[in-house]
């Protein structure tokens, strides 16, 4: 039907063209037949009487006003139509109430871009590819915590993966923040108005499915002050292609915005096939102290900057690799050295590095004059599958101590404005080792994630830090309560009460539930907490009253002489945890 009203239109604009040429034709009487044949369907022969100038203008005008207003009714028909295309699958257009409370408000420094209020972080995951990512499995292995951004990347130009189309369908739903890294993989002369329409329509259609509540972040070009991409170290063009990228998002969205997010400064200047070449206007930009040569001294930073009315969010990509080159030996981080590096303070086995400006006093600090938001837009720590855990330090060792540095009060303390954290959560054989397999992430192995989620998530505090998505599995409550209140409520709640719940709750199943004790409680899917008591299931129970009385039957069944399977083991370790 579109089709067919788009060659409607298409029909009304070649009839319009042929009359706008009335002026030069004159007519007469016994030239009607021969005119029917440039004459419009609508318009009869017995209107064709005029034979002077103000006859046909006439005319013209009278056909331009039929033409008019034909074209804003078919216009309509073509809102109604992408209205009902667009709304995405039913039910996209709810989102929950408890998310609103961090989109709605409005960010202190910009309305775009999703910015947190003070005092709240966001906690990020980049799955790599959106192909098999699913946000409930996600959240069952860090304890029911559901990440609110998800970073993707993807190629300008270039079409935006299916899969990601299909991955944003469902995390609209649950109003998540969609990051796009846009890599400009053929360089940035490529990067025009029309090559960057594919993500930024993406953005726009994502902000419509979400209701508004979500939207895009775009990273464009990261990693620019690097020495291995295509668009490293041509700081001049690279600030061209950034404000067009912004000016074309901003003119196309309401609030998604753009991230800033160069490599951190240790090793600067890189050696890799994309060097500034010297004698060049771009070694020239780069040599910021003016001493003829691009070292360590230059700043790596601000000649790539541009601009604070594109820029919503700046970070750094900043992984733990280990403290010699070449990487490869699984090591633990040094004390206090995430900090360090960010500030130009370091000094240890990698070297001296205080010569690096100070990234977060430049851009984030108080006495800046940018007061930007601070994104750590890629993190993680080095962990070597090939090496065994006989000689090194183990892997829940060196990840614990990059985490924690990561998310630690004290460094919430040392950086306020730091509101985004991203772990990059991929699993791959690295070409810097000899492509030996590196674990990034956080959530492959059970005991890491469940060590994650313990010391991290659920730290003194974190309820009211850690900005966590609702679960859309839970009943939406006709009053709006936000994340934090709801989970102050859950946590001020006594145990007497959540035992009173939970043994009305297993009770009201029936008599037969305690008779076969191990088939009480099984892992079902996505729901990890949905019980069975015989052939019965609770599976629409609110999550907290599923995993309180999943707790209270294990107990109570379990209380037999009888020996737990390792299912059985695994299933109660998992409710008690919860």
């Amino acid at each position: 039907q579109i089709l067919a009203m788009i060659r409607d239109l298409a029909r009304l604009v070649e009839e319009t063209e042929e009359v706008a040429q009335l002026q030069d034709l004159s007519l007469v009487d016994d030239a009607a037949a021969e005119a029917q044949q440039w004459v419009p369907r609508e318009v009869s022969l017995r209107e064709i009487t005029c034979h002077n100038d103000d006859g046909q203008a006439q005319l013209v005008k009278q056909i331009w006003l039929r033409n008019l207003a034909r074209c804003a009714a078919l216009g309509l028909l073509l809102a109604a139509a992408s209205r009902i295309l667009f709304r995405g699958r039913p039910g996209s257009d709810a989102v929950h109430p408890a998310v609103q409370e961090w989109q709605t408000l409005e960010a202190t420094q910009s309305s775009r871009g999703f910015v947190p209020p003070d005092g709240q972080l966001l906690i990020g995951i980049v799955p790599g590819s959106p192909e098999g990512v699913n946000i409930d499995d996600l959240a069952w292995k860090l304890g029911g915590f559901r990440a609110p951004v998800y970073t993707f990347f993807t190629e300008m130009p270039g079409a935006i993966p299916g899969a990601l189309w299909g991955f944003a369908t469902g995390a609209a739903r649950q109003g998540a923040v969609i990051v796009l890294t846009a890599m400009p993989t053929q360089g940035l002369w490529a990067v025009n108005e029309w090559t960057a329409r594919p993500t930024v329509d993406f953005c726009a259609w994502y902000e419509k499915i979400s209701g508004g509540k979500a939207g895009c972040i775009i990273r464009f070009g990261h990693e620019m002050n690097g020495a291995w991409y295509p668009w490293s170290q041509r700081p001049a063009l690279y600030i061209e292609k950034f404000r067009l990228v912004s000016q074309v998002l901003r003119s196309a969205t309401q609030r998604s915005g753009m991230m800033w997010a160069p490599n951190n400064g240790f090793g600067y200047p890189s050696t890799g096939p994309y060097n500034a070449q010297r004698g060049t206007q771009e070694y020239m930009d780069l040599d910021t102290n003016k001493d003829g040569w691009l070292t360590y001294s230059d700043d790596p930073y601000t000649p790539f900057y541009p601009g604070d009315e594109h820029v919503e969010w700046v970070g750094l990509t900043l992984y733990f690799w280990g403290l010699s080159y070449p990487w490869g030996d699984n090591e633990m981080p040094e004390k206090d050295m995430f900090v360090n590096i960010v500030t130009g303070n370091y000094v240890g086995a990698m070297g001296d590095a205080r010569a690096l400006p100070d990234f977060y006093g430049m851009f984030c600090g108080p006495e800046s004059v940018h007061r930007k938001p601070f994104v750590v837009a890629e993190t993680g720590a080095f962990y070597n599958t090939n090496r065994g855990p006989v000689a090194w330090p183990s892997e829940y060792a060196i990840k614990q101590a990059w985490w924690t540095q990561l998310f630690d009060a004290s460094t919430a303390h040392r950086f306020p404005q730091m509101k985004l954290v991203s772990w990059f959560n991929v699993a791959k054989a690295e070409k810097e080792v000899g492509f030996n397999w590196v674990d990034w992430t956080v959530t492959n192995n059970w005991g890491i994630s469940q060590a994650f989620t313990k010391e991290v998530l659920q730290q003194p505090g974190s309820a009211l830090r850690f900005v966590s998505l609702p679960d859309p599995n839970a009943p939406i409550t006709t009053t709006t309560t936000t994340t934090t209140t709801t989970t102050r409520k859950a946590e001020h709640k006594t145990e007497t009460a959540k035992r009173d719940e939970a043994k009305h709750d297993a009770t009201s199943h029936g008599d037969n539930w305690h008779e076969k004790p191990k088939r009480c409680c099984q892992h079902a899917g996505k729901h990890p907490f949905v019980f069975r008591h015989g052939h019965s299931c609770a599976a629409k129970q609110h999550r907290e009253q599923i995993e309180t009385t999943c707790k209270h039957v294990h107990e109570r069944c379990m209380c037999r002489d009888e020996k737990r399977t390792p299912h059985e083991e695994t299933s109660v370790n998992v409710a008690r945890m919860a």
